[in-house]
């Protein structure tokens, strides 16, 4: 079976072993056939990889990419008359998407799907030579890194049903690596600090959150969050 790793640095592994593409845009070519869960028409193919290149070159170039990347992978690229695609390939950012648009998925297949998050999208290699490729990587990391915050609250929740509110936090501090201005990950970790015996954490969270506010956006905490706030240092605090 064949496996590609796109949340972090790339990875291409058949049968647990690393495949070794030697030129960039091969590399890339794969990638984004991975990426996308529908076979790719071969015009489109040219125009994104090829865009400088007339007709006649890029086809060349095309079919020149496709005979070195056939005497890699075999049947699993799949070329028919006008599409490319990869036969049963495991794409790690499918299973994320996949696993967390399951609801009430279990706890452990919870933390399981977060992992496949290492780090951003295609993170460390880029295309200087194709602004096209890094324009596409770059949106699908803005939307690759946001799926996390929604898992990573649910996981926050369950521990916090289990009163494990320290698991809790740590996870809630992780959403919060994602969006630090994420006004309601923000209460969530003061309310999950004080039910964890944090109060002088709490306190200061707040504060460093009210500084980080005004600082980027010239804004104060919503009222909602103030009057979190208000209930801690009053000892009011359900």
């Amino acid at each position: 079976m064949l496996s590609i790793r796109l949340l972090g640095a790339p990875h291409i592994a058949y049968a647990e072993h690393l495949v070794a593409i030697s030129r960039r845009k091969s590399r890339a070519l794969i990638y984004y056939l991975a990426a996308h869960s529908t076979p790719l028409t071969l015009d489109h193919l040219l125009t994104f990889f090829w865009l400088d290149a007339d007709r006649q070159a890029a086809q060349q170039n095309l079919r020149t990419t496709l005979y070195r990347l056939r005497k890699i992978f075999g049947e699993l690229l799949c070329v028919n008359e006008d599409t490319l695609s990869l036969h049963t390939t495991i794409v790690d950012t499918r299973v994320f998407t996949a696993q967390l648009a399951v609801p009430n998925l279990a706890l452990a297949e919870l933390q399981a799907t977060l992992a496949l998050y290492q780090d951003d999208f295609l993170n460390g290699f880029t295309m200087s030579d194709l602004p096209e490729f890094d324009d596409w990587a770059s949106r699908q990391r803005t939307h690759y890194c946001r799926l996390p915050l929604t898992g990573l609250a649910r996981l926050s929740r369950r521990y916090e049903a289990q009163q494990a509110y320290r698991h809790a936090l740590t996870v809630s501090d992780r959403a919060l690596a994602f969006e630090l201005l994420h006004e309601d990950l923000q209460s969530d970790a003061l309310r999950l600090q004080i039910l964890a015996g944090d109060c002088a954490g709490a306190i200061r969270g707040y504060a460093s959150f009210r500084q980080l506010l005004a600082v980027e956006l010239g804004m104060a905490p919503m009222a909602e969050t103030q009057a979190l706030y208000d209930a801690i240092i009053t000892g009011h605090f359900p």
